[in-house]
């Protein structure tokens, strides 16, 4: 509202100024365009009267005598003794008689200045009118005064062409008239000026000395195109009152009339700042009366307001008492405990809390008294280590705002609690509490006995799994054994009769197709050996022991010699301790190891395998290192599976199932298997027992 009153009292003081500054202006155009059109009627009525003297000049006989004569000496001397007269009872300044050749006869006074140059021009053109011909302002030499006036046609012939038989030239000074007339401003001013001005090509001249520029008479030139300019403007043809800018570039108010009969125009002006001068010192009393009264209204509102404020503020002191009532009822009587706290920073990390309001609900269900004004680290030394969680989650609401709940098992208070926590203020929070002890024991007997039935079910769905899985392993087995070896057989017996029997008249070229045909049965008689014993080495039951690991490996080094007579072999062999295992189960580990270990270094003149231990923690490993051909790593996931080969089978022999043996053997002792290997920098085969294996 005060905006409102406000608004309008400055809107009403706006709209006093700009219609008193519109008056102002009116006023002023009015008394410049009365000024201008009084000078110009004075100015056309002072060159009516000097033109019609000139005009007494075709009555003089003498005049005309004097040129068609000049020889008459009484004419001569009758036309000087007019001439002087005429020159001391008017406003002329120079009169020269001229002939019809254009030359010079008569000059009074005797010592009066040169003609310019282009007066010859002048004279020629005045001889041939038929009126009397006005000439502008100019000045006859560079230096030399302003002058204007007429030339009057002497002795004018009837016939149009011919000349006639003189000029007089009349030269009237502008500043003893003219000037004097335009410079003069009837009311007092100290800007207001009266300015003559003519077009000449793209520029405006001004033909007066201006009253706040000097030695500007016929000096003083601007362009045309200069915007806003009064002078450019009377002479491009306007009339009228306009706001523009003068030659000082100063802003004007003026009038702008054409002379009639001249190439002239006038443009009466005056400053701005004049016209409007009245008007500033209205608008300084104005501001300080719409000042006084803002200043008025202000204090009104002020008032006003608070006296509305006081009313606002008793009925939100009695709500704020009511309010406070009933929380304290609701605090009080309240079932959740509740505790308001400020939290205690070191370094933006939440370190203590101070209580600062509980309840009664807080001591019933927390089992603390007498907390108020004391640190918690006071009443539960060291919880700040034993519920690290509880002061982080407080620290981030008195610091953030951000409200949380959590469900959390106190240490130091042994209870599981029920906690929404909010800020009041920076620094505060307040924590609303609810022990949920008996609930969360409750659910942890509810998920034990869950887990329980889900686990004893599980275990049932498993064992059934199992139990069919070993079916159909054993069905398989049994076909293996059986429904592909019988096919086997009678390949291989049928290659062996055609090659006992034909072998003299078969040529070579199916004697090789046979003998391919006999090594491919071969290979796969070997593959399904290699995948039964795969088969039945999960499946077969363990016989576990306590055992001298060096005495398997001493029997398998034995077999490997035996194989391999020729083989040029350096056998590098650490002592094993004991182990709890299979001992036919380890040996297969140990025989796959150890041929794998020989197959791949084949092609080095020198072999070398060593085997040797390690303790580790909870066990003991066992390696094979050999310096044969080695594998890329990024392989290594693929070595332990079923088929799975690194190498082509014409490079080195073998059916992918040694590994996969050597993995399942070491897992179902507990341990696990692995390989490290660079490319023609040989192998590492690792395996892992535990000292008492969880087996399967």
């Amino acid at each position: 509202m005060l905006a409102l009153v406000s608004a309008a009292i400055i809107a009403t003081g706006y709209n006093y100024h700009q219609q008193r500054q519109k008056e102002l202006r009116q006023i002023a155009q009015d008394a410049l365009a009365a000024i201008a059109d009084l000078k110009v009627d004075q100015i056309t009525n002072w060159l009516k009267e000097r033109s019609g003297d000139t005009q007494a000049v075709l009555r003089i006989p003498q005049l005309r005598q004097c040129l068609t004569d000049p020889d008459n000496v009484t004419a001569t001397k009758e036309s000087r003794e007019w001439l002087t007269t005429q020159l001391e009872g008017s406003d002329f300044s120079v009169l020269k008689l001229f002939d019809s050749r254009g030359t010079e006869c008569l000059t009074m006074p005797a010592d009066a200045p040169p003609l310019a140059a282009d007066s010859a021009e002048r004279v020629r053109a005045a001889l041939h009118a038929r009126e009397v011909v006005f000439t502008d302002l100019h000045r006859g030499q560079a230096d030399g005064p302003i002058h204007f006036g007429f030339m009057v046609p002497i002795g004018i012939k009837p016939q149009p062409g011919q000349v006639a038989d003189g000029v007089l030239l009349v030269q009237l000074d502008p500043y003893e008239f003219l000037y004097p007339l335009v410079q003069s401003w009837p009311t007092s001013s100290r800007s207001a000026e009266t300015l003559l001005v003519r077009r000449e090509g793209d520029s405006v001249v001004y033909l007066n000395e201006l009253r706040h520029r000097a030695h500007t008479a016929l000096e003083l030139r601007l362009p045309l195109s200069q915007p806003h300019l009064p002078a450019a403007r009377a002479v491009l043809g306007g009339q009228g009152e306009f706001e523009e800018t003068d030659y000082r570039g100063v802003p004007v108010l003026a009038a702008v009339r054409k002379i009639p009969g001249t190439p002239w125009s006038m443009v009466s002006k005056v400053d701005q700042e004049e016209v409007y001068a009245p008007l500033r010192h209205e608008a300084w009393s104005m501001t300080l009366m719409i000042g006084l009264l803002l200043l008025t209204v202000a204090l009104v509102f002020i008032l006003l307001w608070r006296q509305q404020v006081l009313r606002s503020s008793r009925q939100e002191l009695a709500a704020r008492e009511e309010v406070e009532e009933r929380y304290r009822l609701l605090f009080t009587n309240m079932t959740e405990g509740v505790a308001s706290c400020r939290m205690i920073f070191d370094r933006e990390y939440p370190q203590d809390f101070i209580y600062l309001a509980v309840n009664e609900a807080f001591t019933t269900q927390t089992g603390l008294q007498d907390v108020v004004g004391k640190k918690v680290s006071e009443i539960l030394p060291g919880i700040r280590e034993t519920d690290p969680e509880l002061f982080d989650v407080y620290g981030r609401v008195a610091s953030t705002g951000k409200p949380e709940h959590l469900e959390y098992y106190v240490a130091a208070l042994g209870q599981w609690l029920s906690i929404s926590v909010y800020s009041p203020q920076k620094d505060h929070f307040a924590a609303v509490f609810e022990n949920i002890t008996e609930r969360k024991q409750a659910e942890a007997e509810h998920l034990k006995r869950l887990v329980a039935e889900k686990t004893a079910h599980e275990l049932r769905s498993v064992n059934q799994q199992l139990e069919s899985a070993n079916k159909e392993l054993e069905a398989f087995s049994y076909s293996v054994s059986h429904d592909l070896r019988a096919p086997l057989r009678h390949v291989a017996g049928y290659v062996e009769l055609l090659t006992g029997r034909f072998s003299e008249s078969l040529p070579d070229e199916p004697k090789h197709y046979l003998n391919h045909i006999a090594g491919a049965v071969r290979t796969m008689g070997t593959l399904i050996d290699d995948l039964l014993r795969f088969s039945h080495m999960g499946r077969m039951e363990m016989y576990q022991s306590d055992f001298d690991m060096n005495g398997i490996l001493r029997d398998v080094l034995v077999l490997q010699r035996q194989n391999e007579p020729a083989r040029d072999v350096e056998w590098v062999v650490s002592p094993l301790p004991r182990v709890v295992g299979d001992p036919a189960m380890l040996r297969q580990v140990w025989t796959n190891l150890l041929d794998n270990a020989l197959k791949f270094t084949r092609t080095r003149t020198k072999t070398r395998i060593e085997v040797g231990t390690r303790d580790e923690d909870g066990g003991t490993v066992f390696f094979v290192r050999d310096n044969g051909v080695g594998f890329d790593m990024k392989y290594a996931d693929k070595l332990f599976g079923v088929f799975q080969r690194l190498h082509a089978a014409d490079e080195f022999q073998g059916t992918g199932i040694g590994l996969a043996n050597v993995q399942r053997v070491i897992l179902r002792h507990g341990g696990s298997v692995w390989a490290e290997a660079a490319p023609d920098q040989g192998a590492t085969f690792s395996f892992f027992l535990p000292k008492t294996p969880n087996c399967p």
